[in-house]
């Protein structure tokens, strides 16, 4: 009997601990973390960090900036001298059960409608287990990628999935977005917070 019981034991727990993928994921979920990623998508918080090359001042501009209310607010430092901005930010997004993606963002004053695929990154290793996503937009209905954030400035991007709740999905990237001949490199990182 007590065989039995231990036996038990080590199969729940073993069980619990592969439930759980992202970080900040729950313990147990009955859903599927397809089906918790399935649906349409509103920006609840955001931070965001940009570090990049401004050509025409020959200088680094860093961004960092976060979510208040529909704007990124923040610092942007151009090579050396710190000052406030505010951008519009509206951010949606809809994951569909076939893998098709919808994006809906609006970012100071550009709008960019597009959509795509979606798949986990079902990567080796530790990565095997749903806890990456990549999204490539095949199509764009208006704007252009080069001017988006949460797509991170391309066609193909991917975001580490933070958290998968029933109606809350935190998503983090930390990414290459710029590199040339002479070392010079573009960098982004961020973290997402969606509720439906």
């Amino acid at each position: 009997m007590k065989k039995n019981t231990l036996c038990l034991l080590i199969s729940i727990s073993l069980f619990l601990t592969t439930c759980k993928k992202g970080e900040d994921d729950p313990l147990l979920s009955l859903r599927t973390r397809k089906a918790r990623v399935e649906g349409d998508w509103m920006l609840e918080s955001a931070t965001v960090n940009l570090e990049f090359i401004n050509f025409t001042q020959n200088t680094r501009l860093a961004e960092n900036l976060y979510l208040q209310g529909p704007s990124l607010v923040g610092t942007e430092i151009n090579g050396t001298v710190p000052y406030q901005v505010s951008y519009l930010f509206l951010l949606s997004v809809k994951f569909d059960k076939k893998g098709g993606f919808r994006l809906k963002e609006t970012f100071s004053n550009n709008v960019i409608e597009a959509s795509g695929i979606w798949d986990f990154d079902y990567g080796l290793g530790p990565d095997k287990r749903k806890e990456e996503l990549t999204i490539s937009l095949t199509d764009v209905s208006s704007g252009s990628t080069g001017s988006h954030i949460f797509n991170q400035f391309g066609t193909t991007f991917s975001y580490k999935i933070k958290e998968l709740r029933n109606k809350k999905m935190v998503l983090k990237v930390s990414a290459l977005t710029y590199s040339n001949k002479n070392g010079e490199e573009d960098t982004m990182s961020a973290e997402f917070t969606f509720t439906q």
